[in-house]
């Protein structure tokens, strides 16, 4: 469905929290087709976070999002201590 709307020129993408099937992976990557992008959760999340400082204010308040920092210290560890 979501082919069928796309203009000439355009690309579509279908966001998840979740995953997707195998089967929706095979269809959004199909030769000869409009590509369709699938992003899952795990991907979301990384998006977000890669791109955190780049969203706008609204959308970071509508996720409650809140950077906190984390003493350098507490950012590392050795192989010993795991």
């Amino acid at each position: 469905m979501l082919r069928g709307t796309l203009g000439v020129d355009e690309h579509g993408v279908l966001i998840t929290t979740g995953g997707f099937t195998r089967r929706a992976q095979t269809e959004a990557e199909a030769e000869g087709k409009k590509p369709i992008a699938l992003i899952d959760g795990g991907t979301l999340v990384d998006l977000i976070l890669t791109h955190y400082d780049e969203l706008d204010e609204e959308y970071k308040e509508l996720l409650q999002l809140r950077k906190r920092g984390v003493p350098l210290r507490e950012r590392f560890y050795t192989m010993k201590g795991r």
